[in-house]
């Protein structure tokens, strides 16, 4: 059985390899069993076929023998006459937590090390030796974080990827073949291997899996291992399948960009997500998300209510009246957390709002209140919160602190400090769009008061929303009526 394995493997390496849009492939090799099998393997390749390789070794650092490793991989590949590069990582940051842990930190900066040495080494794919029992294990381990369709799928065997403007193309070429039958090829050649005995600790989610999990699921069901490999393969056909869907209706991301269009009828839940992940993923956004995102990304497109918004890393994703529209980031802050200053007339959008003074409401769709028009003859400011903020809330029995009264209105933390604050110059804060208004102000309207509001608007808008200007308000205050009045004479006088 074991002495078929190779030349299996190298005809189905040399047909990948002929697929290569390159005939120069870096390889990834650690010195482990799985990297070393993956190497020989090419090589014997390259015996027959136009391919040229180059080993590339990343150092961790972490270990007390990675250098000895290092010097290893360096005397294997000149052994086998294929150049050999290295490059040792820094050390880790002392506060691993923040950044997903010390597993997480070492897959972002082995990826960036490879993207540069495929970039000084002229190649564009790089093989890595990631086998059926990886495969395996990731699949495993995401349906116990909870993931979707495009998290079934696994590792692909070819990626594309883009690391700080770089881009990097991943090929895993073993993906079906076990890790048992890698090692007993090797054995039978006589070749060996470093082993890491970082592998074994169980402080590491993946090992864990490895040596607790899978063996106890192997016992009670032979085979499991194989069959989550066959299930990523079946989700990744699923997967090409939903793409093609996706073009058909129209609603393919690389033609929206920014725009997610929701006409028409809207697919099951399941479909959507996909979609919406896809487009999410075009964005820029990452390519990981977490279930509950999408969960929230679909439930925004099903919502017929527009204005509603949802965070999505550095920017904003909003419902409006024909699909999902993406926000910019808000605008960097003057001194004193100042966003922007309003005055009578002169519209300011902020954070996906367009906000504005006028003597009267311009619609019912505008959100807002009543300020004495002493107060904005002075000039209003958006701002965000400062420590030390007080608020009269109408209705109370008096002033407390902002922190406390958001606390009590229980507003979100996360939202917290990206509120809009509209205050006077002198730092009174007169309403807290979408919570609640001061008791300086009025929620009706007053000959003595002006209104200040807000309404939801869209990036993209042909045109802005048409409101009266203060000159043509100081002609006629009321020119609604006046209109009508018009209408009546001009009736009159046919009749």
């Amino acid at each position: 059985m074991v002495a078929a394995i190779a030349p299996t493997m190298r005809r189905r390496l040399a047909r990948l390899a002929r697929a290569l849009p390159a005939n120069r492939i870096g390889v990834a090799v650690s010195g482990g069993a799985d990297s070393v099998a993956l190497l020989l393997l090419l090589v014997r390749v390259a015996a027959d076929h136009p391919l040229e390789l180059v080993v590339f070794h990343v150092d961790h650092g972490l270990r007390p023998e990675s250098r000895a490793d290092a010097r290893w991989v360096e005397r294997l590949a000149r052994r086998l006459g294929v150049p050999c590069v290295r490059r040792r990582l820094p050390n880790p940051p002392g506060a691993l937590g923040a950044h997903g842990g010390l597993e997480a930190w070492a897959r972002r900066e082995r990826l960036r090390a490879l993207a540069d040495l495929a970039r000084q080494a002229g190649v564009e794919w790089v093989a890595l030796g990631h086998h059926a029992d990886d495969q395996a294990e990731t699949i495993l381990a995401r349906i116990l974080r909870g993931t979707s369709l495009s998290g079934l799928g696994g590792m692909r065997p070819r990626q594309r990827l883009t690391v700080e403007g770089r881009p990097l193309r991943l090929w895993r070429p073993l993906l079906t073949w076990a890790r048992a039958d890698l090692r007993r090829w090797l054995s039978e050649l006589g070749q060996d291997w470093r082993e890491d005995r970082t592998n074994q600790l169980p402080c590491f989610e993946r090992n864990r899996l490895r040596n607790e999990v899978l063996p106890v699921l192997e016992a009670i069901r032979p085979g499991v291992a194989r069959r989550l490999v066959a299930l990523g393969q079946d989700a990744r056909q699923a997967l090409r399948a939903l793409a093609a869907t996706t073009r058909q209706d129209g609603r393919d991301p690389d033609r929206h960009g920014t725009i997610f269009s929701l006409a028409g009828p809207l697919p099951p839940s399941f479909v959507l997500a996909e979609q919406l992940r896809r487009w999410v993923i075009g964005l820029g956004e990452g390519e990981r998300l977490s279930r509950a995102l999408l969960q929230r990304l679909v439930d925004l497109a099903r919502c017929p209510r527009t204005g509603r918004r949802l965070p999505l890393g550095h920017r904003v994703i909003v419902r409006t009246a024909t699909g999902l529209e993406v926000l910019a980031p808000a605008p960097p802050s003057e001194a004193g957390g100042v966003l922007r200053h309003l005055v009578r007339g002169q519209p300011v959008e902020l954070n996906g709002f367009r906000y504005h003074l006028t003597r009267r409401r311009p619609s019912s769709t505008w959100e807002g209140c009543w300020i004495p028009r002493a107060v904005a003859e002075a000039g209003l400011v958006l701002r965000s919160r400062r420590p030390g903020d007080r608020f009269r809330p109408a209705g109370g029995a008096g002033s407390k602190k902002l922190s406390r009264w958001l606390i009590d209105r229980k507003v979100p933390a996360h939202q917290r400090d990206g509120l809009v604050l509209v205050t006077t110059t002198s730092g009174d804060i007169l309403w807290i769009p979408g919570w609640g208004r001061s008791a300086a102000t009025r929620d009706h309207p007053d000959e003595d008061h002006v209104f200040v509001g807000r309404v939801a608007v869209c990036p993209r808008e042909s045109s802005p929303e048409r409101i009266a200007s203060p000159a043509a308000e100081a002609r006629d205050p009321f020119p609604a009526r006046a209109e009508a009045i018009r209408t009546r004479g001009r009736s009159s006088r046919r009749s």
